[in-house]
């Protein structure tokens, strides 16, 4: 991907346009509710991190070595690494199954705690 740097002028050159109200009454909505999502999100994300941690440690040791390396953001929620929380937590290292949801995954350290 190329990067283009543009000078100050042609920046403002190409902010001039045709604003009609209501295009930038849908935008200021659309802003307003991507806020909102977000928000909504980083309360679930908290909500997730609270009910992992709710649940007693089944190990204190490290995670193995992830066979694929993935990026820091699919990890860290709500500043927890939610791989090493849920294999502290189950035992279990979790994310070598492709086809998980981290919602679905809450129930498992319960179970496993309990057998």
């Amino acid at each position: 991907m190329d990067v283009v740097i543009s000078s100050e002028e042609t920046i403002a050159k190409s902010l001039v346009g045709n604003y009609r109200d209501e295009h930038l009454f849908a935008l200021r909505q659309a802003v307003e509710l991507y806020e909102t999502y977000q928000n909504k999100i980083t309360d679930c994300e908290a909500a997730i991190i609270a009910q992992i941690n709710s649940y007693p440690d089944a190990t204190d040791d490290e995670p193995p070595p992830p066979a694929k390396q993935s990026n820091a953001s699919a990890r860290v929620r709500a500043g927890v690494d939610v791989r090493e929380a849920l294999f502290k937590k189950s035992g279990v290292d979790l994310l070598p199954f492709r086809v998980w949801v981290p919602i679905l995954c809450l129930p498992l350290p319960a179970r496993s705690a309990s057998t």
